[in-house]
């Protein structure tokens, strides 16, 4: 079989048909050309929430009731959200695990908002998600993921530095769902979500 290919980088507009694309060698490439996020966040369908404080978890991390930083996808919401990103500053010097916890409603009772913005600055859509600092439900949540734990009350022996997960897109919240991070006991941190929204 003989396939053609075009050598060199090519301009194109969505909706072109292509030739796949060669090096000035030969090969096929297949490489990233931009950064993994880019095509989703340029198309304006990536978003984040972050704290704006260091925020006290409420004790428990398969309760009822959040304190820290809350995602949810409400039950009128026409996307997913799948979760791309989720970073943890730890700022108290309470020793604690922390996780995630997921909910399978969104949040019942929002008692501190929190603000999620686009990563296209200036040029992103509006999302579809809302965010909590203080929030409740109906029923305990279910833990899904340990993200960070200190092992004593000393901040300087786990340095403080955030620790970053990459979820790839592994955790999708679908309309009237919630996701939290939540601790074992009431220790300070700061939290932030990263995710792009789809259809459902």
């Amino acid at each position: 079989m003989i396939a053609e290919l075009k050598v060199g980088p090519q301009t194109l507009s969505d909706g072109a048909v292509s030739t796949g694309r060669a090096s000035k060698d030969g090969p096929v490439v297949t490489q990233d050309a931009h950064g993994r996020y880019l095509e989703a966040a340029y198309r304006g369908n990536t978003f984040a929430l972050c704290n704006t404080q260091a925020t006290a978890f409420a004790a428990g991390i398969a309760t009822a009731v959040a304190t820290g930083l809350i995602l949810s996808n409400p039950s009128t919401s026409s996307k997913n959200l799948s979760l791309l990103q989720f970073a943890y500053s730890q700022v108290g010097t309470t020793v604690a695990q922390v996780a995630l916890a997921v909910y399978s409603v969104a949040v019942t009772t929002n008692t501190t908002s929190a603000s999620p913005v686009s990563t296209f600055i200036n040029k992103g859509g509006t999302t579809v998600a809302t965010g909590s600092v203080n929030g409740a439900w109906a029923a305990a949540g279910t833990p899904i993921l340990p993200v960070y734990s200190n092992v004593n009350s000393s901040l300087t022996s786990s340095s403080a530095v955030p620790v970053i997960l990459d979820l790839g897109g592994s955790i999708v919240l679908a309309p009237n769902s919630a996701i939290a991070v939540v601790a074992t006991a009431a220790t300070t941190g700061i939290s932030s979500f990263l995710w792009e929204e789809t259809p459902v």
